[in-house]
């Protein structure tokens, strides 16, 4: 079962933080936030991840999790990117070359959920079967 923390791991490894250096926990976990609404909005679902928001255990299928860690690296990506614009850098074309990654990334993740969308069509009715 993942956590928060593994999920965490798992994003510092799609965004080349291996060694925490660059991605604080804050903004990994925005990135978790955002990127699981999104998906519980594709899938009609309340899933959550144990650690993030005070959840004690993660609901969220393991077949889901790599679209939660696509989502948040684009998410993560992008804050960081925008941060980077409002200070003075000797590389000025990183903060673009972050942005255009984080574009590809969530245009990835955009595409994944479509697929979580018609995965899940049937299951999230919000009422029981028809009965006659």
């Amino acid at each position: 079962m993942s956590t928060a923390e593994h999920l965490r791991d798992r994003v510092r490894a799609v965004v080349a933080d291996a060694g925490g250096s660059l991605y604080e926990v804050s903004l990994l976990d925005e990135g978790l936030r955002r990127a699981l609404e999104r998906l519980n909005e594709a899938a009609g679902a309340e899933w959550t991840v144990s650690g993030l928001d005070g959840a004690a255990e993660t609901s969220l299928p393991a077949a889901e999790q790599a679209w939660l860690v696509v989502g948040a690296a684009a998410y993560a990506v992008e804050a960081r990117a925008l941060q980077r614009v409002e200070r003075f850098d000797l590389n000025p074309g990183v903060p673009a070359a972050l942005l255009n990654w984080a574009v590809r990334q969530r245009e990835e993740f955009f595409a994944g959920l479509e697929g979580v969308r018609r995965r899940w069509l049937g299951r999230a009715v919000p009422y029981g079967p028809w009965e006659e």
